[in-house]
Parts: C-alpha cells; structure tokens; sequence
C-alpha cells in the first residue's frame, strides 16, 4: 500500500542577524536533511528570503530548524526575530525567482562556475565556524575571570 504524499511550495521571509554570519549555510543543510528543493537568497534590506517544496511535515521540521534564537545583542549571533510562511494561494506568496532542482544558495550572480560555487558555498560554511569559535572564545573568558 503506498502512501500519497503531497507537496506543498511555500515563500519564507525572515528577518534578525542573518547575512554574513552562515545563516544561508544552515537553511542548505537543514533542506537536504529534510528533502526540501527550493532556493534561499539574501534582499537588499537584511533579511532572508527562501522559497521551497516539500512534504507538510518536512515543511514544518524545515521552519522549526531554521527559526534560530542567539544572542540578540552579539552581532555574529544568528538570530531570527520574525519568521513569515507563505503558502502557495496564500497572500504573500510568490513563485520561485528562477528554476532549481534540489537546494540552492542564489548568491545573485547569473551564472557560476562549480569551482565558484563551491568556494562561495565553503565561505558560508566558514562564516558560520568563524561564528561558532567566536562565542566559545567568549564562553571561556566569561568562566575562566
């Protein structure tokens, strides 16, 4: 007996401390843990902007993953302070900005070499480690004055 699953596509905006601290590497991660295509992309204002298919409950695991509470005053802390969901026939909506096939950074750049590709998905990854010793150098001089 097989089970009919159905694919739901949403638009997510999401606003905090997200650009330049590896935010867009985690969402990647969190997709292709999940199985969730779609693309996720900086705006001009801050904040982050996704559109993505999957499963309703990959949907809601993916959103659940992504809504991340740092330091609110620590700017290399990923922060997200507001997450909107819209799903597709719902206000706010709107399709994807250009074709995918699983899931991608959209960096804005119209057309990328793998290596270029790789080497800006590797920086993401990097901002993020970069972020995460930051704080644990914090958390030690906090315990050890």
């Amino acid at each position: 007996m097989h089970r009919l699953v159905f694919l739901i596509k949403a638009r997510m905006l999401i606003e905090g401390v997200l650009q330049g601290v590896g935010y867009r590497a985690i969402v990647k991660q969190a997709a292709r843990y999940l199985g969730v295509k779609g693309l996720v992309r900086n705006l001009d204002d801050g904040r982050i902007e996704i559109f993505c298919e999957g499963s309703k409950t990959n949907l809601e695991k993916f959103r659940k993953l992504i809504d991340i509470k740092g330091k609110p005053d620590d700017i290399m802390s990923i922060n997200v302070t507001k997450l909107e969901c819209f799903e597709e026939g719902e206000k706010g909506y709107s399709q994807a900005w250009k074709p995918y096939s699983g899931f991608e950074i959209d960096y804005g750049i119209e057309k990328l070499s793998p290596f270029e590709e790789s080497s800006l998905e590797y920086g993401e990854y990097e901002k993020l480690f970069f972020s995460s010793f930051i704080n644990e150098l914090k958390s030690f001089r906090e315990e050890t004055t």
